[in-house]
């Protein structure tokens, strides 16, 4: 009696991985770890391949130009039809060859590649001069259609709706100044040169009585620098304070003794040249109102004052 197994064979049929069915189409997935550069499959596009090119065999000559050197010499041309067309020369004891002779074909087939040959040329010389024509009509149509169109008026619309300036540019890049102008230009030129030199003049006609009427209050001297200083710091002994000569001592270094500094609707009602509508005048209209006197002065004598 054989051995009896300890699993049925039957039941590890069914249960084997080609026994299994499964509804899925897809592949399993390869065993290759995270690790390996194949775990993810990238489609690699197909492999480029550089065209061939026939290399042919042998040299070609360069074309020949059939109506090249000497051209609209017709004569030359036709002679040396004529020299490559030459009939055949016959001795005195020449005899004509029979018609049915090989000689008489030979003969026949010569004189058909001259007149070939002839009439070959003849086509080649009449298409060479159509083509010439056709070529010098169509170049003079594209010169005649050019000139036209560089000399056409300016379009209505593009007239219309141009800049409302009347400056020649081109004529400014290339330098090209007309010659009735010319004068007029000169002396436009002349009188805005005047203008531009008596206006620079004037400016530093200004800088110097400006630099006049300050220079007696220029630092020249260490005695004067000391001075500048003790006014504006004081000294060790008594400093400058921004409070009265009554505030507290705590109040002294503080900049708001004096009041609260000007507020935007002040500056602003002072750059627009408005009240504050009391009636009264405000520190900004006092001030416009100092520099318009000190203007008003300025103008009528002629000087700048010092502030």
């Amino acid at each position: 009696m054989a051995p009896r197994p300890s699993i049925e064979l039957s039941g590890v049929c069914l249960r084997c991985r080609q026994a299994v069915r499964k509804f899925s189409t897809s592949q399993n997935h390869r065993q290759f770890g995270p690790e390996h550069p194949r775990h993810v499959e990238i489609p690699i596009p197909p492999q480029q391949t550089a065209e061939t090119r026939s290399v042919p065999k042998g040299i070609l000559p360069v074309p020949r130009s059939l109506f090249g050197g000497k051209q609209g010499i017709r004569e030359s041309r036709d002679k040396s039809v004529r020299l490559s067309t030459r009939e055949q020369k016959h001795g005195a004891q020449y005899v004509p060859p029979t018609a049915d002779s090989f000689l008489s074909w030979k003969d026949k087939i010569s004189a058909q590649r001259r007149e070939n040959l002839r009439d070959g040329v003849e086509e080649l010389r009449r298409r060479h001069e159509v083509m010439n024509r056709r070529r010098d009509h169509q170049s003079k149509t594209r010169a005649k259609e050019r000139e036209e169109a560089v000399n056409r008026p300016v379009r209505d619309d593009e007239r219309l709706t141009a800049g409302s300036n009347n400056f020649d540019y081109d004529s400014l890049l290339r330098g090209e100044i007309r010659e009735g102008d010319r004068a007029k230009l000169m002396r436009e030129s002349k009188r805005r040169f005047e203008v531009r030199e008596a206006r620079k003049k004037q400016e530093r006609f200004q800088h110097l009585h400006t630099l006049f009427t300050k220079a007696s209050s220029f630092i020249t001297r260490p005695e004067q620098l000391d001075t500048a200083l003790e006014e504006a710091f004081g000294t060790d002994e008594n400093p400058v304070t921004f409070a009265q000569e009554y505030s507290k001592w705590e109040e002294a270094h503080s900049i708001w003794a004096h009041g609260k500094p000007v507020t935007i609707q002040e500056l602003l009602r002072s750059a627009n040249k408005v009240g504050d509508g009391s009636g009264q005048l405000g520190p900004e209209q006092l001030a416009l109102r100092e520099a318009r006197l000190k203007k008003v002065a300025e103008t009528l004598t002629g000087g700048t004052m010092a502030d």
